[in-house]
This record gives C-alpha cells, structure tokens and sequence, in this order.
C-alpha cells in the first residue's frame, strides 16, 4: 500500500482510530523495544485520551479489521527486500524448502511428479513390465504415441 492508498484508508476513521490501526499492525516486539509506541492497550487508550472499551468498540465496527490487514501489508511490503534477502541467504545454504520458495518467488519453479524405475533395484523383468505400463498408461490418457521417441520414428532429428 503506498502513500496514496494511506490516505484513503485514513479518511474512513478518526485521527484516533487510525492511530488504533497502526499500533495494532505492529508487533508485540516492536511495541516492547520502541520508546515512542505504547506498551499495552491501557497505555495506548490513555495516549489517545479514550476509554479501553471504547477500542474494543472500533475494533468491531464494519472494515476495521480490514483496515489492520491492510496496514501489515503495507509495514510487510516495506520490509520484503530484507525478507526476499534473507530468504536468498538461506537458499544459499543448501536449505532445500528455501530454495523452493525462492524459485518459486522468482516464478522458476514448476512442480513435477516422476515414476522413476530402478533396473537395478527391481530387475529387468521388472523394469520392463514398468516401462510397459508406462507407455501405456501414456497412449490411453494422452493419445497413440505420447510415450514414444520422436528420434526413433524419424521425427524431430533435425535431418530431412
């Protein structure tokens, strides 16, 4: 959310009840660390000379929550160059769901599934019947030929 999109937001509420949005879009931490942010909600109504229960009313009005939303978007959206950092630091670490995530982000990945046979670990007369229902499995559900090599029927070797 940019300048523009706060300003919109703050003219459906009182100077008050943004203030209410802002401090709820931020972390107990942050609160707990910063000076300047209240600490509870007792201190925050105090700060904004109402009542606790009159904050408990605002949050219940239509779009307040939203509202919120839309703020921790907007504190999210300042902080997603040190995530999207922080996310590439770990990928480079060899951690594999962080690789993932970052391929994804970056829209380079694509999810696959494979049937993978091993001769070895199954045995010839294994492996053919796998590589049989295989081929078949592929003509029956994607039409007469999908399984097969363009190579071996003269198709697509780059030679006319």
């Amino acid at each position: 959310m940019g300048e523009q999109e706060k300003q919109e937001l703050q003219k459906d509420w009182t100077a008050e009840q943004f203030q209410y949005i802002q401090w709820l879009s931020v972390t107990k931490i942050e609160r707990t660390e910063s000076a300047t942010i209240p600490k509870t909600v007792t201190a925050l109504a105090k700060a904004l000379g109402v009542d606790r229960k009159t904050l408990q009313r605002w949050k219940k009005l239509p779009g307040f929550q939203d509202a919120v939303y839309d703020e921790v978007r907007r504190h999210l959206d300042w902080r997603l160059p040190d995530i999207l950092k922080a996310l590439g630091d770990k990928a480079m670490t060899g951690d594999v769901p962080a690789i993932a995530l970052s391929l994804k982000v970056a829209g380079r990945y694509q999810e696959s599934q494979r049937i993978v046979l091993f001769e070895r670990k199954y045995g010839a007369d294994e492996f053919k019947k796998g590589s049989e229902f295989c081929k078949q499995y592929e003509e029956e559900h994607f039409g007469e030929g999908a399984g097969s090599d363009p190579e071996q029927k003269g198709e697509g070797s780059g030679e006319d």
